[in-house]
């Protein structure tokens, strides 16, 4: 028996989402990268969620250890911070640990940075 079209179209709704939000991925392109995945056989699909898990950046990505995924799909090392931009340069102000500049605050407008 087939699952209603509603149980569906939620999570397929969710995935085009996740792509769209991915750099110059358009809602389009976030569509076929989606219904791709679902037409593609089962092992493709494990092999790409595989590969993703597997993500293990350390170096300038990002504050702290950088990005790697747990069992979950969660990059549970990664901890909150504050980034500030500085002459089109960002810099990170918080927390201290991770920090390589001062928070600068009120900061000047924009247009002035």
């Amino acid at each position: 028996m087939q699952e209603p079209l509603s149980s569906v179209a939620a999570p397929v709704t969710r995935l085009i989402e996740e792509f769209h939000r991915l750099p110059g991925i358009g809602p389009k392109s976030a569509q076929r990268l989606t219904y791709h995945i679902l037409r593609a056989p089962l092992e493709d699909a494990k092999a790409l969620a595989d590969a993703i898990r597997k993500t293990d950046i350390k170096d300038n990505v990002s504050t702290g250890p950088g990005i790697q995924f747990d069992a979950k799909g969660h990059n549970d090392k990664l901890r909150n911070s504050a980034i500030q931009n500085r002459g089109g340069k960002l810099v990170t102000i918080a927390p201290k640990t991770a920090s390589n500049a001062k928070p600068e605050h009120p900061m000047k407008p924009y247009n002035n940075r």
